[in-house]
């Protein structure tokens, strides 16, 4: 989006801090956000569009579903907040690439515990990997989406891994088996019908897709068939996680945000159209794994 404070708009001496990219479909469309609230009802110092609803804030929501539009241009006007406002919305890369660096080091925790050797053996044969860093129990409790985390797809040709596409988890139907606050759970991908779910907008796990948990424990030979095996741990342990039921959803602003311009998971990691250095240490860690 393109953002102006509101004293800029008055004295019409703009200076734009981003701008997207036109869409050809809808290139007439452009949209304009009034943002300059103070929240004042919300008895906080923080700008009101900077309140955070199911984890994004205010205005982050309404930007995406200008996205989705497929405006040519969108103008923020802010006020209240001063720099805060740009900055938050700026925090969404620098959030992408942690939860990317995140998804590494899960990965690799993952690779290291011998209780996960059924996921060691299988990982060579696996289309693509859904990885979550964490996902907390609480969200799940009260409905809202457990966790975000990536998807990276193997190209079973020359064996590299995609780029990341974002997305969340979540349901109220999960319950963990233990009582841990938080997991890091790990999702493979075991069939194409898997994956092709997964270019969807969202997809719910138990629906038109099978899914189970994966053995646990070392020695572990369970012959397990489903289009998606999970594994959890929480805190070092093994968390038993059911998955059924859950919702997986593509988290548009934050591959907005990674790649610097509006893109669906099929442009990410079917055509290839945007690529982020960042994700290097991702996927090698993959690719080692997996030769």
């Amino acid at each position: 989006p393109r953002l102006y404070t509101w004293r800029a708009i008055r004295s019409r001496a703009v200076d734009a801090v981003h701008t997207s990219r036109p869409t050809p479909m809808h290139s007439m469309l452009e949209i304009l956000i009034l943002a300059a609230g103070k929240g004042t009802r919300m008895r906080s110092d923080l700008p009101k569009v900077l309140h955070k609803l199911a984890g994004k804030p205010l205005l982050g929501h309404v930007v995406d579903t200008a996205h989705e539009l497929g405006a040519a241009q969108t103008c923020v006007v802010y006020g209240f907040g001063g720099e805060a406002v740009p900055q938050a919305m700026a925090d969404d890369k620098s959030d992408a690439q942690a939860l990317v660096d995140k998804a590494r080091i899960t990965f690799q925790e993952f690779m290291k515990d011998k209780n996960y050797e059924y996921l060691h053996n299988k990982i060579k044969n696996v289309k693509a990997l859904l990885i979550y860093p964490q996902v907390l129990k609480a969200g799940f409790i009260l409905g809202g989406s457990g966790g975000t985390g990536v998807l990276v797809v193997r190209d079973a040709k020359t064996g590299d891994w995609s780029q990341p596409a974002f997305y969340t988890i979540g349901s109220a139907s999960v319950g963990f088996q233990i009582g841990g606050e938080a997991a890091e759970v790990i999702v493979m991908a075991m069939s194409q019908k898997a994956i092709d779910s997964l270019y969807t907008t969202s997809v719910k796990f138990g629906g038109d897709t099978s899914v189970a948990a994966g053995p646990y424990g070392t020695g572990a030979k369970a012959n397990v068939t489903a289009d998606f095996l999970s594994f959890a741990k929480s805190k070092g342990l093994y968390a038993g996680l059911n998955l059924e039921g859950s919702a997986v959803d593509v988290r548009e602003g934050l591959n907005t945000a990674y790649y610097g311009k509006q893109i669906t998971p099929v442009q990410i990691i079917v055509e290839k159209k945007a690529s982020n250095k960042g994700s290097a240490g991702l996927r090698e860690a993959l690719k080692k794994a997996t030769k």
